[in-house]
Order: C-alpha cells, then structure tokens, then sequence
C-alpha cells in the first residue's frame, strides 16, 4: 500500500518529535532513565525515518515489529529506573527476556499464534506499567497533571504493538487495510502524547 501525502506527513511530525525528545526533553533525568528513554525515542525516529522511506509496505517486515516491542519496553524500564530504581534491576530482567521471547516467537513463520501471545503478554506487562505508573505519579502530586499523558502514550502503543501482532493472524481478525490506515495517525498521536507528558510533567 502506497502511503498517501497526510501518511508521510506524519511519519515526518513523528520523526521531529521523537528527535526533539531524545535531544532537549530528557536532560534533566539521571543515567539510567536518560539512557531508556534515549533508546526509546531513538527507536521512534528510526522507526518513522523506516516508514518514509519505505512506506506502508514494510508494516509487516521484522523491523516495525521488533521496534513497536523495544519502544513500550525501554520506556517502562525508564520509568521504573526513574520513580522506582530499587526495582530497575528486575524489570531489565523482564525487558530483555521479553525482547527475546518476540524475537524467537517472530522467527517461528508457521506458528503466528505463538508470537501472538507473547506480543500480547510483553506489551501488557509494558503497558500496564506505562500507564500505571504515571496515573500513580500524578495523584502523589510528584509530577504535574500534564504527565498522564504519558500513560495515554503507553495505552496507544499498545494498541500500535497489537495492530503489528494481529495483522500475522490468519484469518485476518482486523483488516490489514484498516491497521495501515490507522498507523501513521496513532504513532503520531502516541509520539505527541509523550512529548506532552515528559516535557510539561
């Protein structure tokens, strides 16, 4: 499918996001989270650079997938290193044995339903800590209320990382047409959403 002109567009305003992000919205973190949320922005922009360049037609490809899984997982590893260090440790267990866990799933083409399953158990445990734990954050009054949108950016990543898992799903329970109508505007929004939460929170 040939991304259309408002696809790119946002494929760019993403990309813009995401390197503001990595160069001038984490500098006032410690190493750890800046290290987390640098691997997850930066994945970002590689991600929406992927897609100008190749289009809708790479959804499918390896690349989308491995990054829609790197990005929820580097982000709840930042957080955690961030609000909860002493437990740092534990969930970058967690978030290299789920990378893992994908990637092997993915390589096995004609059992889909086995990457299904993992897509859906690591991007739930990463979800729900992207979206727990700021919501948590803001009601302790330790960071202002702009700052859920950060747990917004974590519910729409999810939903992103379960259009790349379902689309390998035969029968197709969403059409494929659908997920690629719908990417460019929710990678957008999930960008724009942590750019709010990070940079006003």
């Amino acid at each position: 499918m040939i991304s259309t002109k408002l696809d790119r567009i946002l494929f760019l305003g993403t990309g813009l996001l995401a390197a503001y992000q990595v160069t001038t919205g984490i500098d006032r973190l410690s190493l750890g989270p800046v290290l987390s949320f640098t691997i997850a922005f930066g994945m970002l922009l590689l991600t929406s650079l992927y897609f100008l360049i190749f289009g809708l037609d790479g959804f499918t490809s390896p690349v989308p997938g491995i990054s829609s899984t790197v990005i929820p997982l580097a982000i709840g590893l930042g957080l955690i290193l961030q609000f909860f260090p002493k437990y740092g440790s534990l969930y970058l267990v967690f978030t290299i044995i789920g990378l893992i866990l994908v990637m092997i799933t993915r390589s096995i083409q004609h059992q889909p339903l086995f990457h299904t399953i993992s897509v859906t158990l690591v991007h739930g445990i990463a979800g729900f800590t992207i979206c727990i734990i700021p919501a948590f954050i803001v009601i302790l009054g330790r960071m202002q209320f702009w700052y859920i949108f950060v747990a917004i950016g974590g519910s729409l990543i999810g939903l992103a990382g379960l259009l790349f898992s379902i689309s390998r799903i035969k029968p197709k329970i969403v059409p494929l047409r659908i997920n690629l109508h719908l990417f460019p505007a929710l990678l957008f929004s999930m960008t724009l959403c942590y750019v709010l939460g990070f940079h006003f929170g």
